[in-house]
């Protein structure tokens, strides 16, 4: 799988795309194909080592992503392949998968045609809080 990695601190043009292994699904966990990472001010000041949350180099960067699950692990109960999910993943969101805790992950209404990702050019966060309120 292709991600964006931040392998010196430094501004977010030297961020560089790498080849990584695909993550397969622990138990409780979900792996989400990517098609949408919200990009927000957090992001650029964690990768220049100015943001509380400090992850040893590399790492991937990206907190919020959209997408659709694509496996999962044992013991996931609430989702299934082919689900539409948007969730606040902290790090890895910049990768075209990630697989995380299913508790993280909210549900999202299906919406037509294939432009799905591309009707929000903001940050995730008002989908994740329509998901959340709607999961409640």
């Amino acid at each position: 799988m292709k991600a964006v990695q931040c392998v010196e601190w430094g501004m977010p043009d030297r961020l560089v795309v790498s080849d990584l292994e695909l993550p397969e699904p622990k138990a409780g966990e979900v792996r989400v194909r990517v098609e949408a990472a919200g990009v927000n001010f957090p992001d650029a000041l964690i990768v220049q080592k100015k943001y509380q949350v400090q992850p040893p180099l590399p790492f991937t960067p990206g907190t919020e992503v959209a997408g659709t699950v694509d496996a999962l692990g044992e013991g996931v109960s609430h989702l299934k392949p082919g689900d539409r999910v948007a969730a606040f993943v902290g790090l890895g969101g910049f990768a075209s998968s990630s697989a995380r805790r299913q508790r993280r992950l909210r549900r999202c209404r299906r919406e037509s045609g294939p432009t799905w990702p591309r009707r929000s050019r903001s940050p995730m966060r008002p989908r994740i809080t329509r998901c959340s309120i709607a999961a409640r």
